[in-house]
């Protein structure tokens, strides 16, 4: 009787160790087919707005900046009124004004087996509606410096000198020339 009480509690023991034994050995004959994978969970950064007929090279962000898979394709999903294409695998051209939805799409990125898609949204203009869109702009602007009593012109030429619809600024004591790419106007 002896003998068998002490035999009682090592068998026991054993028993367990087994179990333990037996549960990692399953778990490590299973195989994760996502192991170490990292899933894309945002494309941020992209273009919104273009100018017809003038090439835009499509980039963003992907986060996290460790997603296993990061690289785009672009396709357009909607020209609208554009005519807008996509060569070379990142080059947006449109031949109109309005609104082309195109779709960033990351093989594997959702999942090792399924693609992470998001849809951006890109306004085209044309040089002429950005000109137009300038001139009112300043126009105001212009209109309330004139009705000043000593009117300056330095300030608002300064402010937009550098855009790339206006050629050239001049200004004289009364009057504020705008030469813009396709035109003048004073």
């Amino acid at each position: 009787m002896k003998n068998f009480q002490t035999i009682a509690p090592i068998w026991g023991i054993i028993k367990l160790t087994a179990l333990v034994v037996a549960t990692m050995i399953a778990l490590s004959g299973c195989k994760d087919d996502d192991d170490g994978y990292i899933p894309v969970a945002n494309i941020s950064g992209v273009p919104t707005s273009a100018e017809a007929n003038s090439p835009l090279v499509l980039t963003a962000t992907v986060s996290p900046s460790n997603a296993t898979s990061q690289t785009i394709v672009w396709s357009i999903k909607d020209a609208g009124t554009t005519g807008a294409s996509i060569t070379g695998g990142n080059t947006l051209t449109a031949t109109e004004a309005g609104t082309v939805i195109i779709t960033a799409t990351i093989t594997n990125g959702a999942t090792a087996n399924t693609p992470f898609t998001n849809d951006f949204t890109v306004s085209v203009t044309t040089l002429e509606g950005q000109i137009e869109a300038l001139y009112q702009e300043i126009k105001p602007l212009a209109d309330a410096i004139l009705l000043s009593e000593n009117p300056d012109w330095t300030a608002l030429a300064e402010q937009y000198k550098n855009r790339k619809e206006v050629k050239e600024i001049d200004v004289d004591e009364r009057t504020l020339t705008i030469e813009f790419v396709n035109g003048k106007i004073k």
